[in-house]
């Protein structure tokens, strides 16, 4: 049985070889591929490996004031470089090389299939499945989704905005530092590596659990300036949202069977009881910013001990809040953009702000469902 395929309106054109690759799944990788993909002398290779792993280690050191010239540092970094050199200088035995070579000829084969059958490829929302769809169809769910939601709009002037977001940035997290509004390890947490910067990119899921097949739009934004200030954020405030709705939050469907388990005992269940759900839809890039900022901040007025969350103080949070919402850019078919509603899907402090508004919006109801000893919970995922 094929369980990673879903095929929406198309014939896939591949062998049942091909297929049983695929099969395997999302995080299937094939072995050794690095042989025959890249086109580069393997010492470079090598090498840009090495620095890789080499910026990546440097920053956890500097992290916890670690010298990077420590002897035991060195000798890490010596044995990196020496590990990295024989894996891949050591020669294949011969029944591993004819394997990869086997998977790289067939990983072609079905990339030249799909491109002449015009198909495209991505995971559908919410599972780990392929999903295979005409490529005109896709294109033309994401239009349809853009023009629906115009929550995207684009950067005309053709100037990618990255350097400009550094800058906002970097100009914020200056500016709370000299006035002792984050702390030295804060603004150190927050600051972007620039070693690793780049533009965020965008890229759709497909909502197959939902009737219309429409798509999610993630952001893929890991090395965005104000990455860092969005996990900073989601860290500070989701434990608070967290633990002041943990009596409204279906975790899971169990969660939901044992509370309507214990309403079944306290004798509230009947005949007539209606159980409803409801979706929002498109939450994260629909909600409004203003609405969601003037949200946020009732919100930690509510919840704060002497204007603070934590150490950090009601505005500066605001101020952080604005300036991952500024610099919610990204590229798209060789255009840059801005997202001009709501959050960013993939940025961390998106989901938590989200929440935060629905929340406010959900109170009426939950007051009505608490008086009348019925029931109102909401899952979030």
């Amino acid at each position: 049985m094929l369980l990673s395929l879903y095929y929406l309106n198309t014939l896939i054109p591949f062998s049942n070889e091909q297929l049983l690759i695929i099969n395997k799944g999302l995080k299937y990788i094939p072995p050794c591929q690095s042989y025959f993909y890249y086109r580069q002398p393997i010492d470079k290779i090598i090498q840009r490996e090495y620095n890789r792993l080499h910026d990546e280690n440097v920053k956890n050191l500097t992290d916890y004031t670690f010298s990077t010239c420590d002897k035991r540092a060195v000798e890490y970094f010596a044995e990196v470089k020496n590990l990295l050199e024989q894996l891949y200088k050591k020669p294949l035995p011969t029944k591993l090389k004819r394997h990869a070579r086997y998977m790289y000829n067939m990983i072609k084969s079905m990339q030249r299939k799909l491109q002449k059958a015009n198909i495209a490829v991505g995971q559908t929302d919410k599972s780990k499945l392929f999903f295979f769809i005409d490529a005109q169809e896709y294109q033309e769910k994401i239009t349809n989704y853009m023009n629906k939601t115009n929550a995207y709009q684009e950067i005309t002037s053709g100037i990618c905005p990255l350097a400009d977001n550094l800058h906002l940035v970097i100009l914020l997290l200056d500016h709370l530092l000299q006035r002792n509004q984050i702390t030295k390890e804060q603004y150190k947490q927050m600051y972007p590596n620039v070693l690793t910067l780049e533009l965020a990119h965008i890229y759709f899921n497909l909502k197959v659990h939902k009737p219309e097949m429409s798509v999610r739009p993630i952001v893929a934004s890991i090395n965005a300036p104000a990455r860092k200030i969005s996990g900073f954020l989601d860290e500070l405030l989701t434990p608070i949202y967290n633990y002041v709705t943990k009596d409204i939050t279906f975790i899971n469907g169990i969660d939901v069977i044992r509370k309507l388990n214990e309403y079944q005992q306290q004798g509230h269940l009947t005949s007539t009881t209606l159980f409803v759900i409801f979706d929002v839809a498109d939450l994260y890039t629909m909600i409004p910013r203003d609405g969601a900022i003037a949200a946020l901040t009732r919100f930690c007025k509510k919840y704060s001990v002497n204007g603070k969350i934590g150490n950090v103080n009601i505005d500066t949070i605001i101020q952080l809040a604005c300036v991952v919402l500024d610099t919610n850019s990204f590229a798209y078919k060789d255009k840059y953009y801005r997202q001009i509603k709501g959050g960013a899907m993939g940025s961390p402090f998106t989901m938590v702000l989200a929440n935060i508004y629905m929340l406010e919006w959900e109170q009426k109801l939950i007051r009505h469902q608490q008086r009348h000893n019925e029931i109102y919970g909401r899952q979030i995922y």
